[in-house]
């Protein structure tokens, strides 16, 4: 099992091979990710929040007698001395990040959306433990109102993004009426990307195993965000596979290098098995809604370390706009929810 590494190795040099990570300076993170022995990794913490709620999170989910969700979330490896600073977890050897894999019979397949839509409703069904917070967020309302030290940290692409977001009446409104309508009474991973969703195969049946990582955001929150961050993502590969220099909104469609129609399908069968699971129909305009404010982080992500404000970034912006003004809408004509 490998932890969320992203911003500091490649994941394949953890699930390989040997590997230390230096700590990024002013960074929330591991301080070091090694693999001692056969079989595991051990994620070492600075000391911070966040770091103690995934510990916490991650005790708690495999150690809770009956808890469904003990064989998606990744096993603690009791071997080697371990401290208050230390998570050893076990390796899940051939297993692979969604992010990773592209939309076909081997990779996001609808088997697999059906798997995923159940996990998640798993854990939204768990009851959260007494000592539960709310789920580690920014406030959605800081997406386009910063602070001072916030802004100074945005490179020069996002701080014009953030002033495209200070302009429009079409933001503002939508983000605040999500806030107040979010609930926060359910367990919820808070930051399910596609990037901390593991897939791996079933040995003996060969059906699609799902694992969920990085619990640093978990507690409290509303199950519409961990859907809307799934959608965010699948949105977010459809609109970056378009050719942004196209002069016709329908040519740029229909050049996609990833068809909407791959989307529509692994969204729909998702959100069937997760009402399955979970005996109920989630509500469409909520996960789409939120889908909005991830396609905005989304947005901002690609233009990290970026000098000018890219089309792609555009493409996403005008996308939350639809989601978060037009919920109704893009869920039943673009993605036929």
């Amino acid at each position: 099992m490998f932890t969320n590494v992203r911003p500091y190795v490649n994941a394949r040099d953890v699930v390989t091979g040997a590997v230390t990570i230096r700590p990024l300076a002013g960074r929330n993170g591991p301080t070091a990710v090694e693999r001692p022995q056969r079989g595991s990794i051990i994620k070492r913490f600075l000391e911070s929040e966040a770091s103690a709620r995934e510990r916490r999170f991650v005790a708690e989910l495999l150690t809770r007698p009956g808890c469904p969700l003990n064989g998606h979330v990744a096993g603690i490896d009791d071997d080697g001395p371990t401290d208050d600073d230390t998570l050893r977890l076990r390796l899940i050897e051939g297993a692979h990040p969604l992010s990773a894999l592209n939309f076909d019979q081997a990779g996001l397949s609808t088997r697999v959306a059906d798997s995923l839509g159940r996990v998640v409703g798993l854990l939204h069904s768990t009851g959260p433990p007494d000592w539960a917070e709310e789920a580690a967020t920014v406030g959605l309302r800081q997406l386009w109102l910063p602070d001072m030290n916030q802004f100074e940290a945005l490179s020069l692409a996002n701080r014009q993004l953030i002033r495209v977001l200070q302009k429009s009446a079409a933001f503002e409104e939508p983000l605040i009426s999500l806030e107040q309508r979010a609930s926060r009474d359910t367990l919820i991973h808070g930051d399910l990307r596609l990037t901390n969703i593991l897939l791996s195969t079933d040995d003996t049946a060969g059906e699609p195993h799902i694992w969920l990582i990085d619990w640093e955001a978990a507690g409290l929150g509303d199950p519409h965000r961990d859907l809307g961050a799934v959608l965010a993502d699948l949105l977010t590969r459809w609109a970056t596979s378009m050719s942004y220099r196209s002069d016709s909104p329908t040519r740029m469609v229909a050049g996609a290098q990833i068809p909407l129609a791959r989307v529509q399908s692994f969204a729909q069968q998702m959100l069937r098995a997760y009402d399955t699971s979970i005996g109920r129909m989630s509500d469409r305009e909520m996960v789409v809604a939120h889908a909005g404010v991830g396609l905005i982080t989304n947005a901002l992500t690609i233009g990290d370390g970026a000098s000018m404000l890219a089309g792609h970034q555009v493409l996403l912006l005008q996308l939350a706009e639809h989601c978060l003004s037009a919920p109704t809408d893009v869920s039943r004509h673009l993605l036929g929810l």
